[in-house]
């Protein structure tokens, strides 16, 4: 059960981003969604439905939203949220992030690229309490200037080793080694919610573009 309440917490902000931006609710209508989608999936045998044939766990999950959302639609929406419901306070960075992607995707894209975001961060602060916790903050430094930072549009060796008063040559070394473990940590997370080792590489290719 603990699993799948880390599991479900992850999915949170993409269920409401598919809601909010892709059926045009209003931001409590949205929470109300989420919510009620989620007593819904903790409530019935959700998971026993789910066959490693039919693809991801997200697509799985996704299909289901859907179908949920028009099910909605068609019946008056129960007031008040029950039983072991899931909640999140969603920040304003997280709203108007959502609220940019409104006017030009689906709502099966912005579920997507919402929880791609959460995926990335998740692993990417586990990242940072491993290098912090084994000396190695130089590296998340770095790895965070490098591939992070959004105020150097186009970063190089040079001008990271420069903030850090390294060579260009220990810049490259510290990313190597920062970009494998972050890999590594990224199919740990995939591997949490997928059935085997081939989902995870086809879930990491949806991730990564490669």
């Amino acid at each position: 059960r603990a699993r799948l309440d880390r599991l479900l917490q992850s999915y949170w902000k993409p269920v409401f981003a598919y809601i909010r931006t892709g059926w045009r609710k209003s931001i409590e209508d949205s929470k109300d969604l989420t919510q009620s989608f989620f007593t819904h999936v903790l409530e019935k045998e959700f998971l026993t439905k789910v066959r490693p044939e039919g693809g991801s766990f997200r697509g799985y999950l996704k299909r289901s939203l859907k179908n949920f959302v028009i099910d909605q639609a068609r019946a008056t929406l129960a007031h008040g949220p029950k039983g072991n419901a899931i909640l999140m306070d969603l920040g304003s960075s997280d709203l108007d992030r959502m609220e940019s992607l409104a006017s030009e995707e689906s709502p099966e894209r912005v579920y997507d690229r919402e929880w791609f975001h959460e995926l990335l961060q998740s692993v990417t602060a586990r990242l940072q309490q491993w290098m912090e916790g084994h000396g190695k903050e130089a590296y998340f430094q770095v790895f965070s200037a490098y591939c992070l930072d959004p105020c150097e549009e186009s970063p190089t060796y040079e001008s990271v080793g420069k903030r850090f008063t390294l060579t260009a040559s220990a810049v490259r070394h510290y990313l190597e080694y920062s970009r494998m473990l972050f890999r590594k940590f990224l199919k740990e997370k995939i591997r949490d919610y997928v059935v085997d080792d081939e989902e995870v590489e086809r879930e990491l290719r949806e991730v990564t573009g490669e």
